[in-house]
């Protein structure tokens, strides 16, 4: 329920606020005499959409997932046996362990950094260190290089905060994930 100083404070916090409300074909009034309702956003994101691809890379693999509805607490930050006991575990193993499972995509990743607001805060930082998470996005994976004599070297987009939240893409080769890089997925 609004009570009547929030509503006032929401209605003169902006010229453009009030210019909002006022044109608006509901009222306050009608929002505390419960004659309508203010609901929350959804935030749906599809994830079968071709994520975004960096200049001079390519889309290695993409998950796709349908639409997936944004809730905190619909994701869980998957970490292996091996990240939860304090050790790093190898690329190429990680990769197996997570086959089959629910990881989520770029997609999700770069909605986020689109709505940062919606990121939850423990995000940021691990147990209270400087060091924040390197939360991964394994159901999307990007490559570059590789030609006829080599192949192409592979990476898994993350979504990092050092003052702001950006992304960044970890190689997988000679790769090893420690307990700052936990795999973003469906919650179960």
């Amino acid at each position: 329920m609004l009570d009547i100083g929030t509503a006032h404070e929401l209605r003169s916090a902006t010229p453009d606020a009030y210019g909002i409300c006022s044109n608006f074909p509901i009222s306050f009034n009608d929002v505390l005499f419960d004659r309508a309702e203010v609901a929350m956003a959804e935030h749906l994101i599809d994830c079968d959409a071709v994520p975004p691809i960096p200049d001079e890379w390519e889309l290695g693999t993409h998950e796709k997932r349908g639409l997936f509805k944004w809730g905190p607490k619909r994701v869980e930050l998957h970490l292996s046996r091996a990240q939860r006991e304090g050790r790093s575990i190898d690329s190429g193993q990680l990769r197996k362990e997570l086959v089959g499972m629910p990881v989520l995509n770029a997609n999700v990743l770069h909605y986020l950094l689109s709505n940062p607001l919606l990121i939850p805060e423990e995000w940021a930082h691990k147990d209270g260190q400087r060091l924040g998470l390197r939360i991964c996005f394994w159901g999307t994976l990007y490559q570059c290089g590789g030609s006829a004599s080599s192949r192409p070297i592979i990476h898994v987009p993350f979504l990092y905060h050092f003052g702001d939240w950006d992304w960044g893409l970890l190689p997988l080769e000679h790769e090893k994930f420690g307990p700052r890089e936990p795999a973003a997925m469906l919650g179960i």
